[in-house]
């Protein structure tokens, strides 16, 4: 079994279905993002930690240069954030200002300047109250 499918069933195994059924990292980050939106929607926080613990593990498999997995958690996770309504606003509690700073340019992709800004100054400020 590929490691992004086992510690995907490690970290998130109510959706086994999900990831038992996805080809690729890419499929089942589509699939895994709408739930994200899902527990984020209905105050899951629990479950909103382990997508990003998830993702971050992710990310963090690309020591020397890019993986499946990392691409895939940066293009249908990180990428969408600031899509996700409210998000801004409760964001530090999830993610740690450092890795947020090293994930700027993938909350970049899908904002116009403004946007982005908004985004950035959002989870800067918030995340300066903890």
């Amino acid at each position: 079994m590929s490691a992004w499918r086992r510690i995907a069933l490690e970290t998130l195994p109510e959706f086994r279905g999900t990831i038992q059924k996805a080809e690729s990292p890419m499929a089942l980050w589509v699939e895994l993002h709408l739930r994200f939106e899902d527990a984020f929607r209905t105050h899951n926080d629990d479950l909103v930690r382990r997508f990003f613990r998830y993702a971050d593990w992710c990310i963090d498999t690309a020591e020397t240069q890019p993986t499946d997995a990392s691409t895939a958690a940066w293009c249908a996770f990180y990428e969408d954030l600031p899509r996700v309504t409210g998000l801004a606003e409760q964001l530090h509690r999830f993610l740690p200002r450092q890795r947020f700073l090293r994930l700027q340019d993938a909350f970049r992709y899908h904002t116009t300047d403004p946007e982005f800004t908004h985004f950035c100054n959002t989870y800067l400020a918030n995340a300066k109250s903890v």
